[in-house]
């Protein structure tokens, strides 16, 4: 009866874990931005709490446009532990940026970004949300006041930066 119970409730937790998975993925839209960008400047803010910043530059498409990308992080170490009471590192972050057509330097839009990270070997992975607004009234307007959901692959060696972001419904 015991092991019937047990077997029932991981069945059910599993269940709920894919229906929640399945939430997620009808309320995701398109891909709206994929870029590429490298590391240009990196500062410390506050040794004691090992606060850092760090501007990115990149290129990529936005909704179809070609665009380019300058955004500026800070991000510092935040605790945790495993099921087995291992301690775990992640790090919390956030970011602020602007967004240019690459055609129409008239078509700007502003970028907030919110996220934890952790590392894995030499690289970081970053998963967050992100928030645009633009007064823009053409091929970026329709990024006004949107929110999207991101992944963002740092290499810590080379500098180099992906991020994909999708529209969140």
């Amino acid at each position: 009866m015991k092991e019937y119970v047990s077997l029932s409730i991981k069945s059910e937790k599993y269940i709920r874990i894919q229906m929640s998975v399945l939430h997620i993925l009808v309320m995701l839209s398109g891909l709206i931005l994929e870029h590429n960008g490298k590391v240009t400047n990196n500062r410390i803010f506050d040794v004691n709490a090992q606060k850092q910043e760090v501007t990115v530059i990149g290129k990529g498409k936005m909704i179809g446009f070609e665009i380019s990308l300058i955004i500026t992080y800070w991000n510092m170490p935040i605790q945790g532990f495993t099921e087995n009471k291992s301690q775990l590192t992640h790090y919390y972050g956030e970011g602020n940026g602007i967004i240019s057509s690459i055609h129409d330097s008239k078509e700007t839009a502003t970028v907030t970004e919110y996220g934890i990270g952790r590392l894995i070997g030499q690289k970081s992975v970053w998963r967050g949300s992100a928030f645009y607004m633009t007064s823009s009234c053409g091929k970026l307007s329709v990024l006004n006041n949107t929110v999207g959901l991101f992944e963002t692959d740092v290499d810590n060696v080379l500098l180099d930066v992906n991020q994909k972001v999708w529209q969140w419904k």
